[in-house]
């Protein structure tokens, strides 16, 4: 008679001690003594009262440790030697070109990932044109200049109302938790004097950058 799995109630009946019958279905039970855990190496490094062992913290440490590790700069005759020297020692040997290494630093940079080290022309031109927009949203999330509300005023006092509207709406904004880049982005609407409560109203504090340039193409 065969079981798949032991009940709760068969593994604690078993003995602390002595052997225990691995069967798998189809070949002959095997016998092993049973672990006791309590005298393993394992367990006193665990249970030892003076610097146990904390998995954490032994993490950390080998991320460090990882970190000083000396990063290989090597060029000419050196360069030529080191690979082949790693290729001896079974390493695989990736051979980019700088238009390559330039695209790597920039997807790394701008949170892209890469399946491969090896780019093609087409993957090189879209990962720079993503870094393009990401220089863009950091550029725009950094800070927000009032004096572009400036634009197409003179000085007449009419003027000097409308841009005072424009910075108020556009501090209301962001006192209601929107960021700069959204505020950024938001800038047609805004020069199009509609007021903090009308933009709200169409987007809420969470609208993405999608969102926002697709209707901002229809205000121009």
């Amino acid at each position: 008679m065969q079981k798949s799995l032991l009940s709760a109630e068969d593994i604690f009946a078993m003995k602390k001690d002595g052997e225990c019958a691995i069967v798998i279905k189809g070949t002959d039970p095997l016998y092993e003594t049973k672990c006791r855990m309590e005298n393993t190496t394992f367990v006193k490094l665990l249970c030892r009262k003076h610097n146990p062992y904390d998995p954490v913290k032994k993490r950390h440490e080998r991320e460090i440790q990882k970190s000083k590790e000396k990063t290989l700069f090597a060029t000419n005759e050196t360069a030529v030697m080191k690979v082949q020297e790693l290729r001896e020692n079974g390493a695989e040997i990736i051979r980019i070109t700088e238009k390559e290494v330039e695209a790597i630093a920039r997807a790394f940079k701008s949170g892209q990932k890469l399946t491969s080290m090896k780019l093609t022309e087409e993957q090189i031109k879209r990962i720079n044109e993503n870094y393009q927009k990401y220089q863009t949203t950091q550029a725009l999330d950094r800070t927000l200049n009032l004096s572009v509300y400036l634009e197409g005023l003179d000085d007449s006092s009419e003027s000097k109302q409308i841009a005072q509207a424009r910075g108020i709406c556009a501090q209301t904004l962001r006192t209601a938790g929107y960021s700069f880049l959204q505020i950024n982005l938001l800038h047609p609407f805004i020069m199009k004097n509609k007021s903090a409560d009308e933009i709200m109203k169409i987007f809420s504090r969470d609208a993405t950058r999608e969102e926002i340039e697709n209707l901002s193409k229809i205000f121009g």
